[in-house]
């Protein structure tokens, strides 16, 4: 299969189940109005769902999907093809319901092909599937299960496991009719009863509709009738109205088995209900004939009548099918119950007809035993004798004893004498042999009347004794039945007793649920609120809606004082004076509500016998009062009261009510308070903070001097050594010229006292020009580490010149310590970054050194190296590495020695910022990492890794 057909199974397969509950269609309902391929896909699966529930909505659903489709360019070409064949699929099943079978036939053929062009393997199974229901209509039962068996191979090659399920059980429920006994077996072996309440709903429908065909044609009734209605249930539920008005049915057809002809009738009335309102002819055909059929079992033969000949008009277009059979037959029967015989037997004929055209053996015994009844009636026996004759051959040929003694005994009516005696006592042997097969009385009597026949008078009494016991066997067990069927009945209204009470109580819960909800959305309100104002207001709002609280009074408990003050009074609207009680006070009920710690109800009584609770001067007077503690864990937050002039105002109910908002004002409340608190230790830490920032800055900015201090000493030593040749130079140059004019002035100036003059005065211009030239070529490069240092400004460089400059400037320090630096960077590596910046890390590092690593020895080695790298992405990184010979950095202070403010010489000048600072810029301006080791005995070592090109800072 295609990738863009495996697409469509994993997008839109699901959506196309056989069975969709109400709420899935609601979803799709609301999906249906998206646009894109989610909205039309939706759109054609509501249809698709729609197609038993409402015929004519499924179909200008149907018709807004394929414009849809048609409107969409977007939308991939399979999946656009794939939903069409779904929509002509489900035209194919509304004409199946219509009654339209060839339509059908057609539209299922068209929609076959689409869907094997696409692939789609769950859709062929769905034209299988209905293909059978086809057949089944059409009267050709050995064709629909070969279209099941094309379903179940088509269903399993798209590996739709439900689909598979559903299909093996329908399969089940068709192989009933013809094998009983490999029917059960299936069942058994596929869909054991222990696992049957595992299923998912929409597979337990068709598991159920098989169950219960096999139990009612093995003759266990009470289960028969129980999966039915659960069947007849869950078709409803899926929306599948012709499957629940046959399941409708069949309930009724139990009843009426086990002789509850009224609980029969009222079954059979709801399938006709149900059947009417789509008015699909098979189904109503179906409700009208099995209907027809009880009334005549009453012997209501006219209204029988009405309801069968109705049914026969309804099910005309389906003369294939076996409906159309079975209300032939019930014509034929009501007419011999009618004593018309000529009237019955062109309905069987017609019954033998439309058998033998469908192949199916069971009605066209029916049909022969019909005609052999009719023929009996008419006084035409060699007629009859004929029918019986092929009844009792089908019979013998599908393994039917009843079915042959019945042959028989109409056999047995048709002859004489001995004959029928002969044909009787075969069919007795029959019955015999038949487990749980009781002659019937009438069967006895033919016996008795055959045996008079022939003279065996003592063989007839014997005959209709056993007539007389069959038929008080007859009646026990139709009495039997009565009961079982009363008994099934209790059970089914017990379940709908407490079906109702589950959903009385079900409302109960909602209502409280409702409640709670509301309560619970209150809570919420309150409790975001971190504002004691707020929290007040909204307690006051909250309790006036829910409570009759002409009085709403909240006191907060102020623990130095142990007094109650009143944070909110209000009384019809009007706020209360202020109040302050002790919380040992002995005559408040507050102060004793907040000391109990426990809930107080007053519902004063009319007659005075109370302890009424004193009135406050120029206030209502209330009978009704609640008070409660607000408690946050065991801490008493305060009190709140709520009080009405109603009598007997405050209920459970209400109560519940008040303790909740007491509940969620108590933490609001603690909440707020801790806000304050926490904002109020918020603003002290902000000012702290602000003048630790200021120490800060200020120390850092006292590094920085420090590191300058240090540039300025490095600068001055280096300069010494050129300005101080350059000044001996100057002042022998000075000397030797006063020399010169002094012997010039006294005459005595030899001319080569003068040549050696002009070559001292040559070599010291040269020495003289030399040293001035390194001086300023010294003040240059201080210059330029003074301003990279002092400044943050980012510029290409390289990193051994910056490295040699920052060395240069500290050498004179390092010597002076006794110590010697070495500096292993190679040249040419570029940089694009920030120098002084970089150039601040060194020396810090080269002072930390200093100042910790080798103050307590001398010939100690600071080096500093540096090779280039790169990343896994190529991107180009300088890994630079910094490191001295000296005591080390101790294990418990390595993870610390960038923290601001550690140092381990704290009040001998060590600030502890040094190599923080490092840190910040190395991580922040740098963009790289720096780490450092401290080896046992082995010296202390930093390595930075830093990428050639800096990050770019944002601009503040």
């Amino acid at each position: 299969m295609r990738a863009d057909m495996i697409k469509v199974k994993l997008s839109i397969f699901t959506l196309m189940n056989l069975l969709a509950t109400s709420e899935e269609l609601a979803v799709l309902q609301q999906r249906a109005s998206l646009a894109g391929e989610v909205g039309v896909t939706a759109s054609v699966s509501l249809a698709w769902h729609l197609r038993q529930r409402d015929g004519e909505a499924a179909l200008a659903q149907a018709d807004m999907a394929e414009l849809a489709l048609l409107a969409d360019e977007t939308l991939p070409a399979v999946l656009r093809q794939c939903l069409g064949a779904r929509l002509l699929l489900l035209r194919a099943e509304l004409r199946w319901l219509a009654a339209d079978l060839q339509g059908a036939s057609l539209a299922l053929r068209e929609a076959d092909a689409r869907f094997l062009a696409v692939g789609d393997d769950i859709g062929r199974g769905d034209c299988s599937w209905l293909d059978a229901a086809v057949l089944d209509d059409l009267g050709q039962g050995q064709a629909a299960m070969s279209a099941l068996d094309e379903a179940q191979a088509a269903y399993q090659a798209g590996g739709d496991g439900l689909r598979v399920g559903q299909v093996q059980a329908r399969q089940i429920r068709a192989l009933a009719f013809s094998d009983l006994a490999a029917a059960a077996e299936a069942l058994r072996r596929q869909f054991p009863a222990a696992s049957e309440q595992a299923l998912p709903p929409e597979l337990g429908l068709f598991v159920a509709v098989a169950r219960g065909l096999v139990e009612a044609m093995t003759n266990d009734l009470g289960s028969a009738i129980q999966h039915f209605m659960q069947a007849h249930t869950l078709a409803q539920g899926f929306g599948q109205a012709r499957l629940a008005s046959i399941m409708a049915n069949n309930v009724a057809d139990t009843f009426v088995r086990l002789g509850d002809f009224e609980h029969g009738l009222e079954w059979h009335e709801r399938a006709l209900q149900l059947a009417r309102r789509h008015a699909w002819p098979a189904s109503l055909g179906t409700a009208l004939s099995k209907l027809g059929d009880v009334l005549r079992l009453l012997g209501r033969f006219d209204e029988a009548r009405s309801f069968l000949l109705e049914s026969e008009a309804q099910l005309a277009c389906l003369s294939g099918s076996r409906p159309f059979s079975t209300v032939l037959n019930v014509l034929g029967l009501l007419a011999l119950d009618c004593g018309e015989p000529a009237e019955a037997l062109p309905r069987f004929q017609a019954l033998e007809v439309h058998a033998q055209a469908s192949m199916a053996a069971d009605m066209l015994e029916f049909a022969w035993r019909g005609q052999a009844a009719s023929y009996l009636g008419l006084g035409l026996i060699e007629e009859a004798q004929a029918c019986a004759n092929k009844a009792l051959q089908q019979a013998c040929a599908q393994g039917d004893s009843v079915g042959q003694i019945r042959a028989l005994s109409l056999l047995a009516q048709a002859s004489d004498g001995p004959a029928a005696l002969a044909f009787l006592q075969q069919a007795q042997r029959l019955g015999q042999g038949i487990q749980g097969y009781a002659t019937p009385a009438d069967l006895h009597r033919q016996l008795a009347k055959a045996h008079a026949a022939c003279g065996d008078y003592e063989a007839a009494y014997a005959s209709a004794l056993a007539a007389q016991e069959a038929h008080t066997k007859t009646h026990t067990a139709a009495l039997e039945r009565r009961s079982l069927a009363l008994q099934i009945q209790h059970q089914l209204d017990s379940a709908r007793a407490e079906a109702a009470h589950h959903r009385q109580a079900a409302a109960a819960l909602q209502a409280s649920i409702g409640v709670l909800e509301s309560l619970g959305a209150i809570g919420r309100e309150i409790t975001a609120s971190l504002d004691t104002q707020a929290v007040l207001a909204a307690l006051r709002q909250h309790v006036n809606e829910l409570l009759d609280a002409a009085c709403f009074v909240i006191y907060l408990m102020d623990e130095p004082s142990a007094e109650l003050a009143m944070a909110v009074g209000v009384e019809n609207g009007q706020a209360l004076e202020p109040d302050r009680l002790a919380l040992n006070d002995p005559e408040r009920v507050v102060a004793r509500c907040a000391r109990e710690r426990a809930e107080i109800v007053l519902n004063l009584a009319p007659d005075g016998l109370d302890e009424v609770p004193e009135v406050w001067p120029g206030t209502l007077e209330t009978w009704s009062l609640l008070y409660g503690p607000l408690l946050a864990g065991e801490r008493l937050i305060g009190v709140m009261t709520i009080q009405s002039p109603q009598r007997d105002a405050y209920g459970e109910r209400e109560l519940a009510i008040f303790r909740a908002l007491c509940a969620y004002g108590a933490i609001a409340l603690d909440n707020a308070a801790a806000y304050a608190q926490a904002a109020s230790a918020q603003r002290r830490a902000d000012l702290a903070l602000n003048r630790l920032k200021q120490t800060q800055d200020e120390l850092i900015h006292h590094e920085k001097l420090a590191s300058l201090g240090a540039l300025v000493a490095g600068i001055a030593h280096e300069l010494n050594t050129p300005i101080g040749n350059s000044l001996l130079v100057a002042s022998t140059l000075r000397d030797s010229s006063l020399h010169l004019l002094r012997q010039l002035e006294a005459g005595a100036l030899r001319r080569s006292e003068l040549t050696q003059y002009a070559h001292s005065l040559g070599d010291s211009a040269g020495l003289l020009s030399r040293n001035i030239e390194k001086a300023a070529e010294l003040v240059s490069s201080f210059k330029q580490l003074a301003v990279d240092q002092t400044s943050d400004q980012r510029r290409q460089f390289d990193l051994a010149k910056v490295c040699a400059e920052v060395a240069l400037t500290l050498r004179q320090r390092v010597n002076l310590a006794g110590h010697r630096m070495e500096i292993d960077v190679p040249a040419g590596l570029q940089m694009d970054s920030y120098p002084g910046p970089l150039g601040q890390v060194i020396s810090n590092l080269i002072i930390n050194s200093l100042v910790h690593g080798l103050r307590e020895r001398l010939d100690g080695v600071i080096r500093l190296s540096a090779v280039p790298a790169e990343t896994d992405a190529g991107l180009a990184l300088v890994c630079l590495r910094f490191s001295d010979d000296g005591v080390g950095i101790p294990a418990q202070h390595l993870e610390r020695v960038f923290d601001p403010f550690f140092t381990t010489r704290l009040g001998q000048g060590g600030s502890g910022l040094g190599l923080h600072i490092c840190y910040n810029i190395v991580r922040s301006m740098l963009g790289g990492n720096i780490a450092v080791s401290s080896p046992p005995g082995g010296g202390a070592a930093f390595e930075i890794v830093m990428p050639c090109v800096a990050p770019q800072r944002l601009s503040v």
